[in-house]
């Protein structure tokens, strides 16, 4: 996803919204912090004794008024234990939502067990079952409602003055217009069965299954997700629609939709897709959906990584062919936040961090790497402003409790450098096995960071404890006072690094280039580790110049 504060930046790649050696004793330590950390702060009320399997939204939408009407199917699984209540995000109306909200009319179990009773009030709808559920036991509940929403899905006009219905779920938004577990944690599969006015095309997640007209006035959609999603990436778009089918990609359906009015712009401002789709497709693993449509539409971020059908802001269309990126980025989501989803609000830098790296590798293989160098010097430059005005603020950081505030250059750029880093660490090909390892065990699932550090750590044979550590769960970033003199006698360079940041020394490596009077160069590796570090490197000459990471592998400061 990439957010309004990126946005506006965008021709400089600033994204969604516009981070050794140690005693066995403190890795000991680290191990058991970063165990410990995985969860923390994340206080949604998870329910390990249910499974949801499969939602289906039944919907009526309408073009007399704003109010939906809706039965969300509920099927699912009890696991070890027996329950007596199920608990559901639905939102209410409150004074504050001005009348907007949900109101359920009916709850039914469509099973030998009924409902005792059910309460709708904070957001949550709990149902009370008459008797309690056994473990194995499945279930199918059936709930009634009908509201404005009040969030989650944009009812509006677009620049053409259309009327248009978007869903735009993130990061916990679906629960304003679905009966769900509004958490990334609870993925199931879903199905969209929408009642609308004939003039509307019908966008939802997964394949669609039926298109059939009921009357003069309405028709009836229905989508199909093909794999278990989070409530994030599961919508439906409703709208005017001018559609161009692709080549398709691997037997991938490959779509833009667009509004009718800058069709021409439209089809060509998408086509980049089929492109970046097809490196990702061969780079990572197998794609998760049937297809894949780039969707011109009402969301309020740059672009939503929705599953098979990603949402751009309707100005992303311009006809200058100006978001590949924008695409690549949220292409690169369908891997990484929709097929590997983070388990916890905490660890979205599985998804963001993942996407905007993933863009500069797309660029990297597409334009060259000077051209990546540009976005990861630019993503830098991101990433040294946000630290000093953030300086206790790391990538994965309990502190935060507005989930939208997730949404930083920590998620997003310091992710990404992250990645760049440990590709370094480990090595490009290594960084590869260890990407298509991780994908392939929790396509379709959920991770969080130790799952990722696990297979980098399988596939390099490295102690990456260390690493993870001090990029990800601390703040801060390295400072280098570095000084040097040539020792012509023992043809060596004296080199003194000084990390003068207030937070512990980080360790590095740190490649030197060295360039002789006669055009000839040299490199060399440093492995930094120590706050103070002398070190001799034997030379055959003094260098004329100096050139520190002349390959852009360092995230830090030179003072």
């Amino acid at each position: 996803m990439h957010h309004h504060i990126y946005l506006h930046n965008f021709t400089s790649f600033c994204f969604k919204i516009s981070s050794h050696l140690l005693v066995s004793l403190s890795l000991m330590f680290l191990s058991q912090k970063v165990t410990l950390a995985e969860g923390w702060n994340d206080n949604y009320p998870k329910n390990n004794a249910v499974d949801i399997t499969q939602y289906t939204f039944d919907l009526t939408i309408n073009d007399a008024n704003d109010s939906i009407y809706g039965i969300t199917t509920v099927e699912g699984i009890i696991k070890q234990q027996k329950l007596n209540a199920i608990t559901f995000d639905l939102s209410n109306i409150t004074e504050e939502r001005e009348g907007k909200g949900m109101i359920v009319d009916n709850v039914q179990m469509l099973s030998a067990n009924d409902i005792k009773s059910f309460t709708h009030e904070n957001d949550k709808l709990e149902i009370i079952f008459a008797n309690s559920l056994q473990p194995g036991e499945r279930f199918t509940l059936n709930i009634t409602y009908k509201g404005i929403p009040y969030d989650g899905l944009i009812i509006s006009e677009n620049k053409f003055g259309d009327r248009t219905f978007f869903g735009d779920n993130w990061p916990n938004r679906a629960h304003h217009w679905l009966v769900c577990i509004d958490h990334p944690y609870e993925k199931a599969r879903c199905s969209f069965i929408v009642k609308a006015p004939l003039h509307y095309e019908v966008i939802g997640s997964g394949t669609k299954t039926e298109e059939s007209f009921v009357n003069e006035k309405t028709k009836i959609t229905k989508w199909q997700s093909e794999t278990d999603l989070a409530t994030k990436v599961m919508v439906i778009g409703v709208a005017k629609f001018a559609i161009e089918y692709l080549d398709p990609v691997d037997g991938i359906s490959i779509e833009s939709w667009v509004f009718p009015q800058n069709k021409k712009e439209g089809f060509s401002d998408y086509a980049p897709a089929t492109r970046v789709f097809s490196y990702f497709n061969e780079k990572i693993g197998p794609f998760s959906y049937s297809k894949l449509a780039n969707v011109q539409s009402k969301t309020k971020y740059g672009g939503m990584e929705n599953a098979g059908n990603i949402f751009y802001y309707e100005n992303s269309v311009t006809g200058e062919n100006k978001v590949e990126q924008l695409i690549a980025h949220e292409v690169a989501h369908q891997w990484f936040g929709d097929a590997v989803t983070e388990a916890d609000w905490h660890h979205v830098w599985l998804s963001e961090g993942f996407a905007t790296y993933f863009t500069d590798l797309y660029i990297e293989n597409t334009y060259g790497r000077d051209s990546m160098n540009s976005l990861l010097s630019s993503q830098k430059e991101a990433i040294l402003k946000f630290y000093q005005e953030n300086p206790e603020s790391s990538i994965i950081d309990f502190n935060i409790t507005d989930l939208n505030k997730l949404l930083n250059t920590n998620s997003y750029q310091k992710g990404a450098w992250t990645l760049h880093m440990l590709r370094n660490q480990v090595g490009t090909d290594t960084f590869w096995k260890a990407i298509k390892a991780y994908y392939k065990a929790y396509q379709d699932k959920n991770a969080l960071t130790k799952d990722f550090q696990y297979y980098m750590e399988r596939f390099s044979g490295q102690d990456l404890e260390w690493f993870f550590e001090q990029w990800l769960y601390r703040p801060g970033l390295p400072q280098l006072e570095i000084s040097w003199k040539y020792n012509k006698k023992n043809q060596t360079l004296s080199f003194t690094i000084n990390q003068t940041q207030t937070e512990e020394a980080f360790s590095f490596p740190l490649e030197m280039e060295f360039i002789y009077k006669d055009g000839t160069k040299e490199r060399k590796k440093i492995e930094v580790s120590q706050r103070n570090q002398s070190i001799d490197i034997p030379l055959k000459d003094k260098p004329v110049t100096v050139v520190k990471d002349p390959d852009f592998w360092f995230l830090g400061y030179f003072n």
